[in-house]
């Protein structure tokens, strides 16, 4: 019995020493990818891309994050030691920069057993370049880069991925279609379907039928969305960088997916921080192009065709319904025989009030609208159809949504950034998740863009990053109770017009309120020229229950009963914007011509 006894207490003192060591000891990286460090003498990691324009000495056309520098004069090497054995892929990009008037050559090369194999060979005075390669890595395989001239070369950290079969891989894709009206879904022009791809995506979906951007326009909206924080949390300028302190929930991601982003540039820019966590970040050539969601969709389909990584997350960003309008002539003709016009700008800075709006103006401008709508549409159903082809569909996270709206004078305004109401804030978002789980469901609550990240992230158990103000969304989509109570959009450190006064706006229920700090003379008169803002009271309260449309407010007993539900957040959110602008004293914005080009394509100028 004695004996027994003892042996009993053995196996319990194994069985807890077993236990302790399944969570002392790290468990393997499951994922597949592998994310190394190139090695050289006097190799520096990049924290922030616009420290990255090589000691201001040369401009640098890409950004790079989440990367390394290497500073060299007549040559320089990297080495990369992958220590690892198979069938795999490894990727990287790098952009290499002469800072003298001489070419930069950059030679890659496999190290086998001291053979050199040469891989790839690079020459120009400045290049941006992705190195790709599926190849079986022996146990001492080595990477060598040689660099030859004078300049500068900067390299985001290598991932090395597990080759896999299509049906064992996970995709998730997010697919922006930059100023689409919430209300644009589903809607008709002359009795043609502006949205029937789209609408058909729609039902394999989850649907927020209140879903709100943070901002008014892309900067901030953007960088909400990818912090999963208010702009007056993230405050992004016009002129800055993301802080490094900021979460920027790519990073998170990229523990688990092989990251890539394909964008329009302009607001998206990684000087601005988006660059971060991507193995991938690539810049359309043109911001806006009557064809901007075909290039998007292509380049993405060349690329998951080349790539078997185990899990990709994908970005796809374009401003193709973005101003000027001007849509492909078939799919304007489509919307209307007889368009009085063909191209409109639909507002520069000063221009976006206007006292006298003629109806066929206001008619003209919405008619080229709804036909980019349409021209994209059918750019987005070719590209879901290859995804089906692809046998990639099925599987996939996909996202579709809008960064913010467009007004066409509901409230004496044209555009965005200028107001809060629901036609510049409202936006689509409807999630496709793998398998067609949650197909069909409608959720009704007030929800951000702020959420869809931290949803994506619960839903491949990633934990999120305790600073960020979205929540997860699956707590709603399985009938739980959710943490919150109201939901704020603003415009204020992250202005587009600095003569525009900042704004909030909160949401409980269905009720919303918008509070408007004041315009001083000066900023009225800039805007004499074409017409002035409107007035508006201090406080807005509407019952988007019975008036979606924002053009009656509350007024009397029933505004005081509404207003003691805002009042504590209001005040609590007037004295936070107000301390943070105080605080980031904004500069006057200086602007390169090759920016104030592209802000003039998109009609900004």
């Amino acid at each position: 019995m004695a004996r027994m006894k003892k042996s009993f207490i053995a196996l319990v003192f194994i069985l807890i020493a077993a236990a302790l060591l399944l969570v002392l000891i790290p468990r393997p990286d499951r994922s597949g990818l592998h994310r190394l460090e190139f090695s050289a003498p006097g190799l520096k990691p990049v924290l922030q891309e616009p420290e990255l324009s090589l000691a201001k000495k040369v401009k640098m056309d890409r950004h790079i994050a989440d990367g390394q520098v290497l500073h060299f004069k007549g040559s320089g090497i990297l080495t990369l030691s992958p220590e690892i054995r198979g069938k795999k892929g490894i990727f990287f990009t790098f952009q290499a920069v002469a800072t003298d008037s001489g070419k930069i050559r950059t030679s890659i090369y496999l190290d086998r057993k001291g053979k050199l194999i040469k891989l790839k060979t690079y020459l120009g005075h400045s290049y941006y370049h992705s190195f790709f390669r599926e190849m079986k890595l022996m146990k001492q395989d080595r990477f060598r880069i040689e660099v030859q001239g004078n300049g500068i070369l900067v390299a985001n950290r290598p991932v090395i991925y597990d080759i896999v079969d299509i049906d064992k891989r996970k995709y998730v894709f997010v697919i922006a279609l930059d100023t689409l009206r919430y209300d644009k879904v589903g809607a008709t022009r002359n009795g043609v379907d502006l949205t029937p791809h789209i609408s058909e995506f729609r039902r394999d979906c989850c649907e927020f039928t209140e879903a709100f951007a943070q901002s008014n326009w892309t900067l901030p909206s953007f960088m909400s969305f990818f912090t999963g924080q208010y702009e007056f949390n993230h405050q992004i300028t016009r002129n800055s960088s993301l802080s490094a302190d900021n979460p920027f929930l790519s990073r998170d991601l990229s523990k688990r997916f092989f990251t890539v982003n394909f964008n329009a540039g302009l607001w998206l820019k990684g000087k601005f921080g988006f660059s971060r966590g991507f193995d991938l970040f690539s810049v359309l050539s043109s911001p806006k192009d009557s064809l901007g969601g075909k290039v998007m969709f292509a380049q993405a389909l060349d690329f998951l065709k080349r790539i078997q990584a185990p899990s990709v997350f994908m970005f796809l960003h374009t401003y193709q319904i973005h101003s000027p309008y001007a849509p492909p002539e078939k799919f304007l003709k489509q919307v209307s025989e007889q368009s009085e016009y063909k191209k409109l700008d639909s507002f520069f800075y000063k221009k976006q009030f206007k006292n006298d709006v003629a109806p066929n103006l206001r008619l003209a401008m919405e008619t080229l609208y709804d036909a980019e709508i349409l021209a994209f549409d059918r750019f987005f159903g070719d590209f879901i159809r290859s995804l089906k082809d692809l046998n990639i569909y099925d599987r996939s996270m996909i996202v579709f949504l809008s960064d913010h709206g467009e007004e066409f004078y509901e409230h004496q305004g044209w555009a965005h950034c200028h107001s809060l109401y629901n036609e510049v804030i409202q936006v689509p978002l409807f999630i496709k998740f793998p398998g067609f789980r949650f197909k069909g469901k409608k959720i009704w609550e007030n929800v951000g863009l702020i959420d869809v990240l931290p949803t994506v992230m619960d839903q491949y158990r990633i934990s999120p990053n305790p600073q960020v103000d979205g929540l997860s969304l699956m707590p709603l989509l399985k009938g739980q109770a959710w943490d919150r109570e109201q939901l704020l959009s603003s415009t204020s450190v992250a202005w587009l017009v600095r003569q525009i006064p900042p704004k909030l706006s909160l949401l409980r229920n269905r009720f919303k309120l918008i509070y408007n700090f004041r315009f001083t003379p000066e900023d009225l008169d800039y805007f004499a020229e074409f017409g002035t803002p409107p007035e508006v009271d201090d406080i807005q309260l509407f019952d988007l229950g019975k008036d979606r449309s924002e053009v009656s407010e509350l007024t009397g007993k029933e505004k005081v009963r509404q207003l003691n539900h805002f009042r504590s957040e209001l005040n609590r959110m007037k004295k936070t914007i107000a301390a943070v602008m105080k605080r980031k004293r904004l500069k006057n914005v200086t602007l390169s011509e090759e920016e104030k080009e592209k802000l003039r394509s998109l009609g900004y100028l």
